[in-house]
């Protein structure tokens, strides 16, 4: 159970956003609400600076909003996930933020009232097509046995200034 309250931030490292990005993780949660007013509640951020976060929205959007007269250290009308739930998954597009690093805050809050379990967050991931700054040519195709192919790579990263450029290069034999 969480305690009366409560205002915590779980952090990610900074991270590089792609053009076509995506965060994605499951929750389960058992937080204090009423109808769709919330008390108790939990929701995402984002920051470019460390400083400065901006609340962001689920692609299915925040069940509930915080409730007016609520004392909770979010505002009146505040989007956030509250209530009971199951395991269930959520993504959010992240195309705003394509080019910079960012690191994503996961918010808690809750009243100095009624406690329950909490929210439980597991399977966090950034996912994305092929990073932009690689092409390669052929895109797919099929060696037969015996013979080689060649394949070209080309890695840039000029509009990519003070960014650290990692991936991984899978070839996958039958």
């Amino acid at each position: 159970h969480y305690d009366d309250d409560s205002y915590c931030r779980l952090i990610s490292p900074a991270f590089f956003v792609p053009t076509d990005a995506v965060l994605s993780f499951w929750h389960w949660g058992e937080l204090e609400a009423d109808d769709n007013d919330a008390t108790d509640a939990g929701l995402v951020q984002v920051s470019d600076s460390g400083d400065d976060w901006r609340s962001i929205e689920p692609e299915d959007g925040y069940s509930y909003t915080i409730g007016e007269g609520v004392d909770s250290p979010l505002s009146p009308g505040t989007p956030c996930f509250s209530g009971s739930f199951d395991w269930q998954q959520e993504y959010f597009d992240l195309a705003d933020f394509a080019g910079s690093n960012i690191r994503v805050s996961f918010l808690f809050a809750s009243d100095d009232e009624l406690n329950y379990e909490g929210w439980y967050l597991d399977d966090l991931q950034v996912n994305s097509s092929a990073p932009e700054w690689i092409s390669y040519q052929p895109g797919a195709g099929t060696v037969p046995g015996a013979e080689e192919t060649t394949v070209y790579f080309h890695f840039d990263g000029s509009d990519y200034a003070d960014v650290v450029l990692t991936g991984t290069l899978a070839i996958q034999s039958n």
